[in-house]
C-alpha cells in the first residue's frame, strides 16, 4: 500500500553530491538524497545552491523524495503516477528521461512508438500512457503550457476551463505567462 503526500514544493540549497541517478542537496545541515530527472541532473552544478522541485512520496517502509527542474515536469510525474495504472514513480522518472517536452509531445501525437523507445518501458504501458493521458494535458512542445494550465488553476479556472482555453489559442513559442495571458484574454472575449 502507498500512501502519497505533497508536503514539499522545493527544497533550496547546495548540490553537494551528484550520481547517475540521484543528488545530495544540503539545506539546514541536512543532506536530502532525491532520485532526479535526466534534466535535473543536467540542469545542477555541484558546490552550486540551487531549487529542486520535489514529490515527497510516503510508503510504510520508505519516504522517497523525487526531483525536477520545473513544476511543469513535477506536475506531468504527477499526471503519470495518479492517473495511468500499474505506472509508478520508478517507471514515471523513467519516461521523463526523454524530457517533460518531448513525453507530452509524444502523448499528444500518439506515438506509441516513441515513449515505447525508452529503455524499460513496454509498447503496452507506452499505450496505456496515451489512453489514460490524452486530451488531459496541453497538446504541446514544452512545458509552458503544462505551468500555464496550473497557473489558470491557481487564478480560479477548473482544470477543464484550463485545458479548453489552452486549446483554443495559439502557445508555440509563448512563455508560461504569455500563454496564461492569452488564455485570460480568450476566456473574456
Amino acid at each position: 500500500m502507498c500512501y502519497t503526500d505533497y508536503v514539499y514544493n522545493y527544497i533550496k540549497g547546495q548540490i553537494t553530491e551528484i550520481f547517475a541517478s540521484t543528488i545530495i542537496i544540503e539545506t539546514g545541515g541536512i543532506g536530502y538524497e532525491v532520485n532526479a530527472t535526466a534534466d535535473l541532473l543536467a540542469s545542477v552544478k555541484l558546490g552550486e545552491n540551487s531549487s529542486v522541485y520535489v514529490y515527497l512520496q510516503v510508503k510504510e517502509d520508505s519516504h522517497i523524495l523525487y526531483g525536477f527542474s520545473n513544476a511543469a515536469e513535477r506536475a506531468l510525474f504527477l499526471q503519470l503516477i495518479n492517473n495511468v495504472s500499474g505506472v509508478g514513480a520508478k517507471s514515471a522518472l523513467t519516461m521523463l528521461s526523454i524530457g517533460a517536452g518531448s513525453l507530452l509531445a509524444a502523448i499528444s501525437k500518439e506515438d506509441v512508438s516513441a515513449i515505447a523507445a525508452v529503455k524499460g518501458i513496454s509498447r503496452k504501458t507506452a499505450e496505456k500512457v496515451i489512453l489514460e493521458l490524452r486530451g488531459k494535458l496541453p497538446a504541446a512542445e514544452s512545458s509552458e503550457a503544462v505551468d500555464a494550465v496550473f497557473g489558470l488553476v491557481n487564478l480560479g479556472l477548473s482544470r477543464s476551463e484550463a485545458l479548453s482555453v489552452i486549446k483554443s489559442i495559439e502557445t508555440t513559442g509563448k512563455t508560461a505567462e504569455q500563454i496564461i495571458s492569452a488564455a485570460l484574454k480568450a476566456r473574456r472575449s
